[in-house]
């Protein structure tokens, strides 16, 4: 198959990381012989802000064309306003942009990732080149964008409609989905992976015989309760348990969260944003993974934690809750219940057995779910949109 893909969430120079769960299923595409090509638009930069903004002076270095990992990537300009500024529109601009690259027939289907402006980009394009569409909701799109404006919602919901095939990443992004009115007929779940090769061990970690590490990795924002996990652990220390606590990111939040870090005096090993292979390197290093995060439609990192062999702490209801069966593989605590988290925190630093039986559970588990498992149901979800037919199994709303 030749496959066009549209995501403004790309790896990109200096940010590698960013959409690295768009790029991880095209690599494994691409071994198994199907002929990619990935445009990546990003914004158009304001002349001299690259003066006062690092980030704006990166992305004015990316350029228009270059290859990663073998695929092809184009990064078209298009307008896009800053503090939600005629967001609705964007897709409409971002088509336009697309639009005017060379190259773009051919190919036998077009998937979006984000169904805004990504998939209402799409619709448009893939009606001027007579292509079947299919587009990914990762969840911010549905979850937050859906609620900015009508017009949004309308974009949103028109470029799910047209499109063949929606994929989400668990049955909450569905329900979501569903509870905001958005066309649910052609959905169908298709869990997000891991890197078997960075991530993947035979056993848990043990400990040293020094304090538990407690790993947490998150972008600093409200939603990921980092601020419950500050108090939980400073709590469990508080009654003699050593514990340790690392976090590995950053955001908006870090000044408040490292301020509240201060006021419990409980020491953080704070980390900026790993590449690939040392985030695995500090999963191999912790014996426990924390995040009480809500509104999540996967977390990827949980499965990567997972893979590693940790005891996993994640949120009842979240999109995780797919994967993990509580005391299973895991344990799934009610949202913002910093008792609860407290709780778990303390029966998993007292008790090596449940840590490892938890682990071991987890290892099984995630054996199943990396990308190239992810990448051959993808892989089947094309065929079936090229024969005209639906991919479900069971997963409709």
């Amino acid at each position: 198959m030749k496959i066009l893909v549209l995501s403004h969430m790309y790896p990109q120079p200096g940010y590698e990381h960013y959409g690295i769960f768009v790029h991880e299923p095209l690599r494994e595409l691409r071994k198994l012989g199907h002929e990619i090509k990935v445009v990546a638009p990003i914004p158009r930069t304001v002349p001299g802000l690259g003066l006062v903004k690092r980030d704006w002076r990166r992305i004015a270095g990316i350029p228009g064309r270059r290859e990663l990992d073998g695929i092809p990537v184009a990064h078209p300009r298009y307008l896009f306003w800053p503090r939600r500024i005629d967001v609705a529109g964007s897709g409409r601009r971002m088509a336009r942009a697309v639009l005017a690259l060379p190259g773009l027939e051919g190919h036998d289907l077009l998937h979006a990732h984000g169904a805004l402006p990504d998939g209402a980009a799409a619709r448009r394009i893939a009606a001027a080149l007579s292509l079947p569409y299919l587009v990914t909701s990762h969840g911010s799109d549905v979850l937050r964008m859906a609620g900015w404006s009508r017009r949004c919602h309308e974009e949103i919901r028109a470029a799910l409609a047209g499109a063949e095939q929606v994929l989400v990443p668990s049955g909450a992004a569905r329900r979501r989905a569903e509870e905001r009115g958005l066309p649910c007929d052609r959905m169908t779940v298709l869990p997000n992976g891991y890197a078997r090769e960075l991530f993947a061990t035979d056993a848990p970690p043990r400990s040293k015989g020094g304090p538990l590490r407690v790993l947490a990795v998150a972008h600093f924002m409200p939603s990921k309760r980092l601020d419950l996990l500050l108090r939980a652990v400073a709590a469990v220390r508080e009654c003699g348990t050593r514990l340790e606590l690392q976090i590995v990111g950053y955001g908006p939040e870090e000044g408040a969260l490292r301020s509240l870090a201060e006021q419990l005096a409980l020491p953080v090993r704070w980390t900026r944003s790993l590449p690939r292979p040392e985030l695995a390197e500090a999963m191999r290093a912790a014996q426990i993974f924390a995040l009480p995060a809500e509104g999540e439609s996967f977390g990827i990192v949980y499965l990567e934690a997972m893979a590693s062999g940790l005891a996993v702490l994640a949120v009842a209801g979240e999109g995780i809750a797919d994967v993990i069966t509580d005391g299973e593989d895991g344990l799934l605590l009610p949202a913002g219940d910093g008792a609860a988290l407290t709780d778990a925190l303390t029966r998993l630093a007292g008790d090596d057995q449940l840590r490892r039986r938890l682990g071991e559970a987890a290892i099984r588990r995630a054996s199943g779910l990396d990308w190239a498992r992810h990448a051959a149901r993808l892989e089947s979800i094309y065929e079936e949109t090229l024969r005209g037919g639906r991919a479900r199994e069971g997963t409709t709303c």
